[in-house]
């Protein structure tokens, strides 16, 4: 299954496998995993061929402006991506890839309450039993600290989606902010150990994603008055995920030191 190979970032076997049974234009169905395995190879010349043969041949398949909205994600330029990803919508409202763009896409830009609708759009059309718009919709509910709406959804997941680095980071810090840092931090350090062994190029911006709410988590439980006469860790420890941080991504430094 190439989802299920996207999903343990094997990226470069996906396009491997893709090209070698359907060329550079595979079906309507694979587009979206090919296109989002491109992107994260850094295969931009692809991904523009991809956009360009789809609207050729397919210009009536949701999926063909998923790609083309994926390359101007890997530009950056949200204006477009939009535009394109709505389009695809327009074509087919039930497409799920165009609908998690957008949620990612508003998410990004701080627009909370049109991520939550999109990706609420995504769970809604999505198959039976897949656990990846439900966890966007939790992140997306972290990250504006709604914290009570995010947590059942995430306990519902924990034993679909099991030791995944991404759902981890998610977990620890929905618990921090709940106040629970034993839980907290159990569920970081198990995403700090498996995103270290990830030999996949993505997997060290993740790592440093990671890293930091590492810090964050750790400061946190030191300075709540309910923890800090008893601490789970030492302000020591503290110190030397900062360093660790630094050492990782120098051009952290002013954040390290603002933390």
């Amino acid at each position: 299954n190439l989802w299920q190979q996207f999903d343990k970032e094997c990226y470069g076997e996906v396009v491997a496998a893709v090209e070698r049974r359907w060329g550079l234009l595979p079906p309507d169905r694979v587009i979206s995993v090919y296109a989002n395995a491109l992107l994260f190879k850094q295969e931009r010349l692809k991904l523009y061929n991809l956009a360009q043969q789809a609207i050729k041949h397919r210009p009536d398949c949701a999926n063909t402006w998923y790609a083309v909205g994926l390359h101007y994600c890997g530009q950056g330029r949200e204006e477009e991506m939009r535009k394109y990803w709505l389009k695809g919508i327009s074509k087919e409202d039930n497409s799920v890839p165009c609908w998690i763009g957008l949620g990612h896409s508003y998410g990004q830009a701080g627009d909370h309450d049109l991520a939550v609708n999109a990706y609420m759009a995504a769970a809604h059309h999505y198959a039976v039993g897949s656990p990846w718009p439900r966890l966007f919709l939790a992140s997306e509910y972290v990250r504006c600290r709604r914290t009570a709406l995010a947590e059942p959804i995430l306990a519902e997941l924990s034993n679909w989606i099991g030791e995944d680095a991404s759902f981890l980071n998610e977990m620890a810090v929905c618990k921090a902010q709940s106040r629970d840092y034993r839980a907290a931090m159990e569920a970081i350090d198990r995403a700090v150990e498996l995103c270290k062994h990830n030999t996949e190029p993505t997997a060290s911006s993740l790592l440093r994603s990671i890293l930091i709410n590492r810090l964050h988590i750790t400061l946190a439980s030191l300075t709540d008055q309910d923890c800090r006469h008893s601490p789970l860790r030492t302000l020591d420890t503290a110190m030397s995920f900062a360093q660790e941080l630094y050492e990782m991504s120098p051009k952290d430094d002013v954040k390290v030191r603002k933390i």
